[in-house]
């Protein structure tokens, strides 16, 4: 549902970069016409919140890199906004409280583009080296390594 009403909102704003309640907020979720659109919000954080699980691996190199004195921050193309997404991330064992998280929909820039990365190594100034794990291999390999 919120995929039609993202597209829509993308379409109207002339924007790519819209946090959920943003996209609600145009409709396009008309199949839901009956449901009110605050609910339609929460339920769809809600399958979020049961879709989203961390990755074992990727849980145990996180607490690696922390051991070793690496400095953590999440960086995420979506429509989820960073204080939820760090709630999820607290929950699953994956990001403390002082844990930078970095939407798409917030910075107005995203992975894919490239952007997102220069909003991020702004924030960390006189970082010499960055370590970045990702599932995408556009966004989070090609564009990453591009921007160093």
């Amino acid at each position: 549902m919120a995929e039609k009403a993202e597209r829509g909102a993308i379409e109207k704003l002339n924007n790519q970069h819209l946090p959920l309640e943003e996209i609600y907020s145009f409709g396009g979720y008309s199949d839901l016409a009956d449901v009110p659109q605050e609910y339609a919000i929460a339920l769809e954080y809600e399958v979020e919140k049961k879709n989203l699980t961390a990755n074992a691996e990727i849980q145990k190199e996180i607490l690696k890199r922390r051991t070793e004195g690496y400095t953590i921050c999440f960086i995420s193309d979506m429509h989820l906004n960073s204080r939820y997404l760090k709630e999820l991330l607290i929950e699953q064992g994956c990001a403390y409280e002082d844990d930078h998280v970095f939407v798409s929909c917030e910075a107005k820039a995203t992975k894919h583009e490239g952007k997102l990365y220069d909003i991020v190594r702004n924030q960390y100034e006189g970082v010499k080296a960055w370590v970045h794990y990702g599932d995408n291999r556009k966004s989070d390999y090609i564009r990453a390594a591009g921007k160093g």
